[in-house]
């Protein structure tokens, strides 16, 4: 369940009280969303740490590129890298992970698990040593795919993990990304996938969760971000696929299913 981070100087286990669903930005898990709108993209940008520097714009051109040459097949197969190769780092409890200089401004898939009952958050650091805001902040075991730098300025030097379990963070070049190229794709919890090729004219697609807490769909294209679904707990409905849709983030806690109708 998503919910703030507990203290983590005080001595002694700490005790939560009743998870509350709520609604957040993908990625920004430490900032309390209205459960009545979705902020817009601008204002989100706006209300990020001064220290980050000019984040008005998603990579969407290097997005692009990156999944373009990724091969089709069923819904949920992965692409072959077509550039780079996969980094893995593995711990127990609180680390710094300092990222080599030469990916520090690359757009990465980040691929997370903790195995611990209390906090997990894991908050990328600037080249100054300032926080940006957490890609992940959970409570007790994970497994997600989530994005990292995927805008205008953004440069990690460092992943601050805090846990109190064993982690294992990975980092993917885009073009291994999950591949969603039939009509019909499944997953459960947080994921990245790549539309080859991106849709063309209108698609409607049926979407299912039966989670318990957020449920958020945001489509990337050339140009923009688009959320399709901001809910909490079981949900089903039917949206609009934007034209040219190139990658789709999911924010989930339970199983989804993505049906397209037409």
């Amino acid at each position: 369940m998503h919910q703030q981070p507990g203290p983590h100087a005080s001595p002694g286990p700490q005790v939560y009280g009743p998870a509350v669903p709520r609604r957040h930005p993908p990625r920004r898990r430490g900032a309390i969303r209205s459960a009545a709108a979705v902020l817009p993209l601008a204002l989100l940008v706006a209300c990020e740490p001064a220290d980050t520097g000019e984040r008005s714009a998603v990579r969407t051109d290097l997005i692009t590129r990156a999944t373009a040459t990724a091969p089709g097949g069923t819904g949920g197969r992965t692409a072959t890298a077509s550039r780079g190769s996969a980094r893995t780092y593995r711990g127990t409890g609180s680390k710094v992970l300092e990222l080599r200089k030469s990916d520090r401004r690359e757009i990465w898939l980040v691929t997370l698990t903790h195995d611990g009952r209390s906090n997990f958050v894991v908050t990328p650091l600037a080249s100054g040593g300032g926080p940006r805001a957490s890609i992940v902040n959970e409570i007790g075991r994970y497994q997600g795919t989530v994005l990292l730098n995927e805008r205008t300025g953004d440069e990690t030097a460092a992943l601050r993990v805090e846990a109190d379990g064993a982690w294992t963070v990975t980092l993917k070049p885009l073009s291994m990304a999950r591949v969603w190229s039939g009509g019909r794709v499944t997953g459960r919890g947080d994921d990245v996938l790549a539309l080859v090729p991106p849709n063309k004219g209108l698609t409607v697609v049926e979407m299912r969760h039966s989670g318990r807490a957020n449920f958020i769909v945001q489509a990337y294209r050339a140009g923009d971000v688009e959320y399709l679904v901001n809910e909490i707990g079981t949900w089903r409905g039917e949206v609009p696929l934007p034209k040219g849709t190139i990658l789709i983030t999911v924010d989930a806690d339970g199983d989804w299913t993505f049906r397209k109708l037409g």
